[in-house]
């Protein structure tokens, strides 16, 4: 899998932003609520969709229960707010840079979402990521 989600004109409160608009749709997910309208970026076929995806995940992993996926969401939720992603990007001297580079992340698959953190720290530095999901968690990132 490639992203390349961010564009080279892109900028960090640009990317902020993305992830804030994420942590939101994260969050509905996390509490199963009906579709809370086009606020949430989706659809409600694919809001749906990634509820029954959610609820299925069990089947391919064992330890994915739907409950180990809602706190996994409601963990990423908390943290892609506006304060604080910008509090702790400002913490390192990002600067924005013409050449972007392509990161590798192989990512592991015991705990749902796990290599979301990887993919995070790439994308919000502006780089790309190049990633290869593991078997055990290949569908809740694409999601």
């Amino acid at each position: 899998m490639y992203i390349n989600a961010m564009s080279k004109t892109t900028n960090l409160q640009q990317r902020i932003a993305a992830f804030v608009q994420l942590g939101n749709l994260m969050q509905h997910l996390s509490v199963s609520e009906k579709w809370p309208g086009f606020e949430s970026g989706l659809t409600e076929d694919e809001y749906e969709q990634a509820l029954r995806e959610i609820e299925q995940q069990h089947i391919f992993n064992g330890w994915f229960t739907p409950d180990n996926i809602q706190k996994a969401l409601t963990s990423w939720a908390t943290l892609l707010q506006e304060k604080s992603l910008n509090d702790w990007v400002s913490s390192y001297n990002l600067q924005e840079s013409s050449s972007l580079k392509t990161i590798a992340i192989i990512c592991a698959g015991n705990i749902p979402m796990v290599g979301f953190h990887d993919i995070l720290c790439t994308l919000i530095t502006g780089n790309k990521a190049y990633i290869k999901l593991s078997s055990d968690d290949a569908r809740l990132i694409p999601l």
